[in-house]
């Protein structure tokens, strides 16, 4: 096949500039940078055995949370912190909260769109900085769920 010729593999990639995070239909916070989403199952053993053979199979156990890291400059905003104030406090049922990621093209198009039952912020890191920089302080938060599927 001629170069050029054939389908064009990078038409359909997914290009991000930005990624909107909403919690129960409400806009919390935008970041600049999706570390990851992350889904996993554990691998089981499983031995079948036949007349003739033993059989080593390989078969879905347990299932991970589903977890989601993104990044943004940190903002007064406190939206965030305190949500996840309500998990490390116990109120995890008031903390469990429906969600929208939304990844955003540079035209500020969705391109891409997950839906999140159950989430909740396990963790919020706000980076290193000295005093009297001037440079931006960025925060992190690692958001776990029940479960994460693509829409869009």
């Amino acid at each position: 096949m001629p170069e050029g010729a054939g389908p064009n593999l990078t038409e359909d990639a997914v290009v991000a500039s930005r990624f909107e995070l909403a919690v129960d239909n409400s806009h919390i916070a935008g970041f600049s940078e999706l570390a990851g989403i992350s889904s996993g199952l554990e691998v089981v053993d499983f031995l079948e055995s036949t007349p003739y053979e033993v059989i080593l199979k390989k078969l879905p156990g347990k299932m991970s949370p589903p977890t989601i890291v993104l990044k943004r400059r940190m903002t007064k905003n406190p939206e965030l912190f305190t949500w996840h104030r309500m998990a490390v406090r116990g109120k995890l049922s008031d903390a469990r909260k429906s969600a929208t990621l939304s990844i955003l093209n540079s035209q500020h198009e969705v391109v891409a769109k997950f839906t999140i039952t159950g989430a909740w912020p396990s963790k919020i890191e706000i980076g290193g900085l000295r005093a009297g920089a001037s440079e931006v302080l960025f925060e992190t938060v690692t958001l776990v769920c029940e479960s994460i599927e693509r829409t869009e």
